[in-house]
C-alpha cells in the first residue's frame, strides 16, 4: 500500500479522533503530551524525512536538475550561469551555486531545501494553530505537500519562509525588515513581489478589505464566464498568449474549488469567538483574495499569487471546525471531503506522470534516493 495514503490515513483518523471529545494526555519521560501535539509532532517528523530522501518527485525536479549542474563548482558571479542565459531568478541560482560548491549532491540539495521549508511550515502551524493541530496539518499534506514541495519548490520554500519569518515582522511593525525580506523573496520567485501589497493591513480595515473583495469578486467572477478576459488576450500578440496566458493553467472546477475555501474561511472568521488573534492573518489572506481576484481570468498569474496566500486559510478553518459554534459540524463535514478531494486529486496528477496502468490510488510510489536506479520503471522522463 502507498507511503502516502497510509499517512493521510493515519493523520485523518487521528484528526477525527482529537476533534471529537476528551483530551488524551500521554506521558515521555519528565514531559506530558496531548495527543494532539504528539500527533502532529510525529507527523511533521515523517513527512520531514519523506522529504529529506525522496527522489525524483515531478518532472519539473528534473528541470530543476538540469539548473543545479549549469551552476559553477565555486561561486563565481561571473559565470554564464549568472546571466539570462540561465533562466531562473538570482538567489535561487546563488542558493544553487553555494551547496553545489559544498560538494553537495543534486539529491541531497534538493531534500535539504524542501525538508526545511516544511519544518518552516511545521513550526508556523504548531504556534498559530495551537487549538487543532494534527488538523492543520492534515490540510496542509492534502493540499499543499504534495505540490510545492514535490513540484513547485522554489514556491514552497518561498511561501514556507514568508509565512514562519517575514509575515511576522510586518506583526511586530518592523517595517524595514518586511520589506526587505519580501525583496529577498523576490530573488526566489518574481511573484513575491506581491507581497509587498500586504502592507495595506496598517492602512485599512478589516471591513474596508472585505468590502473590497466582495467588490472585486462580483466584478472578476462576472467577467471571467462572460469571457472578457478571452477578448482581452485575443487582441495581444501571440507570444503574450502563449506564454503568458495559458488558459489550461485556469478551468471552472478550479476557480470554485477556490471558491468554495474562501467561502469556508470567511464564514469560519465571522463566527469564530477568538477573531482578534487571527485578525492580521484574515486581513493577509482578504488581500491575497483581492489580487486573486483581480486576476482570475489570467490562471497562470492568479494561481501563482493567490497560492501565496491560501495556506493561511488554514489558519482560520482549523480552530473552528473544533471550537465554533455557529455551523461548525457543517463546516467540518464540507471541509473533510474538501481534503480528501484534495488529496486525491494531487495523488491523480501523480499517476498521470507514471507508466501504463502499473498504479492506482492505493500503491502510488514513493521513491527514495535508495532506489533511484529504478526511476525509469515508473515516470515518464520528458
Amino acid at each position: 500500500m502507498s507511503l502516502y495514503f497510509i499517512v493521510f490515513m493515519l493523520m485523518m483518523i487521528l484528526s477525527i479522533r482529537v476533534r471529537g471529545g476528551s483530551i488524551l494526555y500521554i506521558s515521555i519521560g519528565s514531559k506530558k503530551y496531548d495527543l494532539d501535539s504528539l500527533s502532529s509532532m510525529t507527523f511533521a517528523i515523517i513527512l520531514f524525512f519523506m522529504l529529506l530522501f525522496c527522489y525524483g518527485r515531478s518532472p519539473d525536479y528534473y528541470q530543476y536538475k538540469v539548473f543545479y549542474t549549469y551552476a559553477p563548482d565555486s561561486i563565481d558571479l561571473s559565470s554564464f550561469y549568472y546571466t539570462s542565459a540561465v533562466h531562473t531568478e538570482f538567489f535561487w541560482k546563488l542558493l544553487c551555486n553555494v551547496f553545489k560548491s559544498c560538494t553537495i549532491s543534486f539529491e541531497l540539495f534538493v531534500g535539504i531545501v524542501t525538508s526545511v521549508s516544511f519544518w518552516c511550515l511545521h513550526k508556523f502551524l504548531d504556534r498559530v494553530c495551537e487549538n487543532n493541530k494534527i488538523f492543520a496539518h492534515l490540510w496542509v499534506y492534502a493540499s499543499f505537500y504534495l505540490v510545492y514541495y514535490y513540484i513547485g519548490i522554489r514556491s514552497g520554500l518561498v511561501i514556507s519562509l514568508y509565512i514562519s519569518l517575514v509575515l511576522p515582522w510586518l506583526f511586530e511593525g518592523k517595517y524595514v525588515k518586511y520589506i526587505l525580506g519580501v525583496l529577498i523573496l523576490t530573488g526566489f520567485h518574481t511573484v513575491s513581489i506581491v507581497l509587498l501589497t500586504v502592507l495595506l493591513i496598517k492602512m485599512v480595515t478589516t471591513k474596508t478589505l472585505e468590502y473590497c473583495m466582495y467588490i472585486s469578486g462580483a466584478i472578476g467572477i462576472f467577467i471571467y464566464f462572460f469571457g472578457v478576459y478571452r477578448n482581452i488576450i485575443n487582441i495581444l500578440p501571440a507570444f503574450i498568449r502563449v506564454h503568458i496566458f495559458e488558459p489550461e493553467q485556469g478551468g471552472t472546477l478550479q476557480i470554485l474549488y477556490r471558491l468554495t475555501f474562501i467561502c469556508i474561511t470567511v464564514v469560519s472568521h465571522q463566527f469564530s469567538d477568538i477573531k482578534e488573534n487571527r485578525e492580521k492573518y484574515y486581513q493577509t489572506f482578504l488581500i491575497g483574495t483581492i489580487l486573486y481576484f483581480i486576476t482570475v481570468g489570467i490562471p497562470i498569474v492568479s494561481v501563482r499569487i493567490f497560492d501565496l496566500f491560501s495556506i493561511l486559510e488554514v489558519v482560520m478553518i482549523s480552530d473552528y471546525v473544533k471550537n465554533g459554534r455557529y455551523y461548525r459540524q457543517l463546516i467540518w463535514i464540507a471541509v473533510m471531503i474538501l481534503v480528501i478531494f484534495m488529496f486525491w486529486y494531487h495523488i491523480d496528477a501523480g499517476l498521470n506522470r507514471y507508466t501504463g496502468y502499473k498504479y492506482n490510488f492505493l500503491n502510488f510510489p514513493y521513491i527514495n534516493i535508495f532506489e533511484k536506479k529504478d526511476i525509469l520503471e515508473h515516470w515518464y522522463i520528458t
